[in-house]
């Protein structure tokens, strides 16, 4: 808190608990290795296939969602994977709205690109729909950022009506839905697009 204003975020890690020596160590035994750039995964910019395979796997039978491996790509993390994500769907003067309270450090990255961020109110049980609506109606809405499974930062779980706004990223409106998951630690795990398989 500071003054009169609460800040919501996932806290800082106590570095000093943290083994750096061990942990230095170990990266000096690992890349001293012959196979160290195989380790290092560099042989596809999208990451290991196996893992990409298996991780289409969890995502269509857990999730409910249709992939293949070649839709998704593994990233160091979830700014990165925003990053990536906003650079292939943003650019100059484009409109993406957001989730208000929502994760400050996404809207950052939007904004990055050129593109005006424009805030929707969270309700209890999610983004205000018709709020939505009514300006993705107005033709001039490029993308809408969602975290649904568990709202960041009131970690409410969505309700079916407030899933309706991803039923506004069709090809008529030329609109996209990008999504973060969060699991119980509140911690991102993937960027979600939709994409035609192959692409």
């Amino acid at each position: 808190m500071q003054g009169n204003q609460i800040f919501f975020d996932d806290g800082i890690p106590d570095i000093t608990r943290s083994p750096i020596n061990e942990l230095a160590r170990a990266y000096r035994r690992v890349f001293k290795q012959k196979a160290k750039w195989q380790i290092m995964n560099l042989s596809n910019k999208l990451g290991d296939l196996r893992f990409r395979e298996a991780l289409s796997e969890m995502l269509n039978q857990n999730r409910q969602m249709r992939t293949c491996a070649a839709q998704l790509c593994v990233t160091r993390g979830s700014q990165m994977a925003l990053f990536l994500t906003a650079h292939c769907l943003l650019k100059k003067d484009d409109v993406i709205l957001v989730e208000n309270p929502g994760f400050k450090p996404a809207w950052e990255t939007f904004r990055y690109t050129g593109a005006t961020i424009v805030p929707i109110a969270v309700e209890p049980d999610g983004i205000r729909v018709d709020d939505v609506e009514r300006i993705v109606k107005k033709g001039n809405v490029k993308a809408i950022y969602l975290t649904p499974h568990h709202q960041y930062p009131t970690m409410r779980t969505r309700s079916p009506r407030a899933s309706a706004p991803t039923a506004a990223s069709s090809p008529a409106t030329g609109c996209t839905t990008a999504s973060s998951t969060w699991t119980i630690r509140r911690c991102p795990r993937a960027c979600t697009t939709s994409l035609p398989c192959g692409m």
